[in-house]
């Protein structure tokens, strides 16, 4: 008959080993989300000058979205959806000029 302790040490094991797949499946679950996320914001990036912006300056879009923090991303498309010189930056970005001198997304625009 096991002791006192062994069903202590039984059910400690149990209790790690159901915490451990619970926090697996929330961890999956978040870069699950997270995923989803970042296309969609990547869909919003593409839709402002500011995807190409990117591009023109050498700045890999996937990488970008990996490496900075979310409320960057989000400012940086709020600033380009916001931004009033969206029609000119356009036509600069297609001359091959780069993104417009003002533009409030300028720090970002290194590769």
């Amino acid at each position: 008959m096991p002791g006192i302790g062994e069903a202590a040490a039984a059910l400690i094991a149990l209790a790690l080993t159901v915490h451990m797949a619970l926090l697996a499946r929330a961890i999956h679950a978040n870069l699950r989300q997270g995923a989803a996320w970042r296309r969609g914001l990547a869909a919003r990036v593409e839709a402002v000058p500011l995807g190409e912006a990117l591009a023109a300056a050498g700045v890999d879009l996937q990488r970008w979205l990996h490496v900075t923090p979310v409320n960057a991303l989000e400012g940086a498309v709020r600033a380009c959806e916001a931004c009033g010189g969206k029609a000119e930056c356009e036509a600069r970005l297609a001359a091959g000029r780069g993104a417009l001198p003002g533009c409030p997304n300028a720090a970002l625009l290194r590769p």
